[in-house]
Formats: C-alpha cells, sequence, structure tokens
C-alpha cells in the first residue's frame, strides 16, 4: 500500500507539466469565450429590433435567431464549467459568464 501511494505522487509529479499546460489552455479559452460574450452582447444593443425600428415580424424572426444563439452559447457554458470545475478554478471565471448570459 505504501509504494501504491509513492507511485500515484511520483507519477501526480510527473504529468503536473501536462496538467498546467492544458489548465492555462482552457483558461485562455474561457477568457476568449467571456469577450465573445460581451462583444455579441454589445453588437445585440444596436441591432434594430433593440430598439424597435425593425417591425413585429422581423423583430420575432431575428429574436428566435438570437434564442438560437444563446443556447449555443449556454451549452459551450456548461462545457467550459465543467472543465473549469475539474482544473478547480470554476469560481474565478464562470461567475463571470454567467452574469453575462
Amino acid at each position: 500500500l505504501k509504494q501504491l501511494k509513492e507511485d500515484i505522487l511520483a507519477k501526480e509529479k510527473e504529468i503536473q507539466p501536462a496538467i498546467q499546460k492544458e489548465s492555462d489552455k482552457y483558461r485562455k479559452v474561457i477568457m476568449e469565450f467571456e469577450e465573445e460574450l460581451k462583444t455579441y452582447q454589445g453588437g445585440l444593443r444596436k441591432e434594430a429590433f433593440y430598439f424597435y425600428k425593425s417591425g413585429l415580424e422581423k423583430a420575432q424572426k431575428h429574436l428566435g435567431e438570437v434564442q438560437v444563439k444563446l443556447r449555443t452559447f449556454g451549452e459551450r457554458m456548461d462545457d467550459l464549467t465543467k472543465i473549469a470545475t475539474n482544473f478547480e478554478y470554476a469560481k474565478d471565471t464562470t461567475g463571470k459568464i454567467k452574469e453575462l448570459i
């Protein structure tokens, strides 16, 4: 049992650089996703339907497209939240993203 614990610690130490590399990669992906959401949200505020200028029918069609896009963002956020949780930085990143959605 003692040997097994030592083997585990040695393996953890061996793979730590790879874990850190992946962690850094996904932290960057999450930050890019957050920026993408901010940009999309800002773009929506400039849309004609946001100012009630496009008419009901056109606005409803566009809102349907927006809902599809938001579902896609939600699915990506769920995936990234799982990754962030596994790397133990979910609280640092996903709280900001949830505020945007």
